[in-house]
């Protein structure tokens, strides 16, 4: 007769591995037979609220409750309360808040931290009127909110009247908290009321957290409630009073906020407070970055003004803003400023000669290739690969003078290039091109993979290049062959050795895949009919 320990065990294996039938099965037996222990219950109720059985669910409810009670710790585990929830969005989904609501109450498990679970679900979903029923039934048998549940109840009032009762209830409790606060502030956005917003100032912290932060500022943007007709002199005035101490360096909206509110009331003293704020250079490239979504070349130049160390990171955090912008000769005016302070590198030319690409100005974009190596710089396979994409398509002199100029900076070929250079052999390029394109690929050291190999015999059957196809081919089967795991790769091989009339490569090459327990697909099915 199995243990009650293994058919906990047993039980939790069928839950992890999703087989729910034969938890079911299994826990039946394990009712018959009386074996339930705590955790059985518990895995029970979580089966039923993780198959979305409403019935099982509520009827599994009561062992959950008799499970919890007899647990010596007084507060809930972390997985005890994720299931809560997972109960009540179940009861919400089916409509059933109120069965749920009357089973938990007749197990006396209508405690805080469930009835908190059921108000943030209600107030998620706007039912108010399940809201204020479990307030009543909290208040019928004296239990105590959270300060998440009034948060909540704050969040789903219908009324800014409503919200601020709740707000004031809270706050007779002493719970007038970062998240009591938090919820109102939002509500004086959502109801765009001003008394709401004033109860959110007076109550401020000596110390509050970024999110309230937020929120506050929120509130004094154009057609908010602290919006005044001169903009941006509300926000200043609360960062400077509040906010100066709040650490906004992981929340790049929060720095917007503020910055935008500087800069448009003048007040540069508080956008350079900001920045030195910041803890290091990366922060504040990013919040220069933030300003090409807006397309907003003038905020960010003005943040860029404002920062103490103008560096390499600021300055291509510019440069990209002012290609978003499109405005190339904005970009390459601060260009020239970083070159003169000696604050480019190659990734800084890299994004410049990627902006000429996308305009089509090769020219351009390779002037700028000449222009780093005069600055001392020297070009990447990331620059030259760069080139080599733009090009591909045409093919012809161009693509291969940029090559020429990529191997006299002593430069090899790595994966992508060796891509993009079989990407550019089609039927209709010249013979030395295509030549030359295979063997710089064929002679590559350490890269070749199934992924190149498979481009590789690709390109000889599309440039009808059966020669130099038979010789790669020969060169895969000696010592130097190239591991191959994927079925697009088998496929390639075979459909390599068909066009060269190899019956016996063709094969090989099936048995080689099969003896590996590689599956063909209907593409390496279909190579092999051809």
């Amino acid at each position: 007769q199995p243990s009650v320990r293994l058919y906990e065990l047993l039980l939790r294996a069928y839950l992890d591995l999703r087989l729910l039938d034969d938890f079911d099965e299994l826990f039946a037996e394990v009712e018959v037979g009386g074996a339930t222990s705590a955790s059985i219950k518990v895995l029970a109720l979580k089966a039923a609220v993780q198959t979305s059985d409403w019935e099982a669910a509520i009827a599994r409810v009561p062992g959950f409750a008799n499970a919890l009670k007899s647990s010596s710790s007084a507060s809930p585990s972390t997985a005890h309360g994720h299931l809560v929830q997972n109960l009540v969005r179940l009861a919400a989904d089916k409509a059933a808040v109120p069965r749920l609501l009357q089973e938990l109450r007749t197990c006396e498990l209508l405690n805080t931290w469930v009835l908190e679970a059921v108000l943030v679900e209600c107030s998620q979903r706007a039912d108010t009127e399940h809201m204020e029923q479990s307030v009543q039934l909290a208040r019928s048998q004296g239990t105590e909110l959270t300060s998440t549940a009034r948060s909540a109840l704050i969040r789903g009032a219908l009324t800014a009247v409503d919200a601020l009762s709740h707000f004031r209830d809270a706050a007779k409790q002493g719970q007038s908290s970062a998240s009591p606060l938090l919820a109102l502030a939002e509500a004086a956005e959502r109801f765009k009321d001003r008394a709401l917003a004033d109860a959110v100032l007076q109550c401020l912290p000596a110390d509050p957290t970024a999110p309230l932060a937020v929120a506050v500022l929120r509130l004094c943007r154009p057609g908010a409630p602290l919006a005044s007709q001169d903009e941006g002199v509300v926000a200043t005035q609360l960062y400077e009073k509040h906010f100066a101490v709040v650490d906004f360096s992981r929340d790049v909206q929060a720095q917007r906020l503020v910055a935008d509110a500087a800069t448009t009331a003048g007040r540069t003293d508080v956008l350079k407070k900001l920045v030195a704020s910041l803890p290091d250079s990366a922060s504040r490239a990013a919040l220069v970055q933030s300003y090409a979504s807006d397309r907003d070349l003038e905020g960010a130049q003005q943040v860029f003004q404002a920062c103490p160390d103008k560096d390499t990171c600021l300055y291509r955090a510019l440069l990209s803003t002012c290609i978003a912008c499109k405005d190339m000769a904005s970009a390459e005016n601060f260009l020239s400023h970083a070159s003169a302070a000696g604050a480019t590198d190659v990734d800084t030319y890299n994004t410049m000669i990627r902006a000429y690409l996308q305009l089509g100005d090769l020219q351009h974009a390779r002037s700028l290739v000449r222009t780093m190596r005069s600055a001392g710089l020297m070009p990447t396979c990331a620059t030259f690969n760069e080139l080599i994409d733009a090009l591909k398509s045409k093919g012809g002199k161009a693509l291969w003078e940029v090559v020429d100029e990529m191997e006299a900076c002593g430069l090899g070929p790595n994966h992508a290039t060796c891509s993009m250079l079989l990407e550019s052999a089609q039927q209709k390029s010249q013979p030395k091109d295509i030549e030359r394109a295979l063997k710089i690929v064929g002679s590559a050291d350490g890269i070749m993979d199934e992924v190149l190999l498979s481009s590789l015999c690709e390109a000889c059957i599309r440039t009808n290049r059966s020669d130099l196809l038979a010789n790669h081919l020969k060169r895969h089967r000696g010592a130097n062959s190239v591991p191959v795991t994927a079925t697009h790769a088998f496929g390639a091989l075979i459909r390599s050795y068909g066009v060269l009339h190899d019956l016996d490569g063709v094969w090989a090459t099936w048995r080689e895949m099969k003896a590996r327990r590689i599956a063909p697909t209907s593409v390496t099915l279909g190579c092999m009919v051809e």
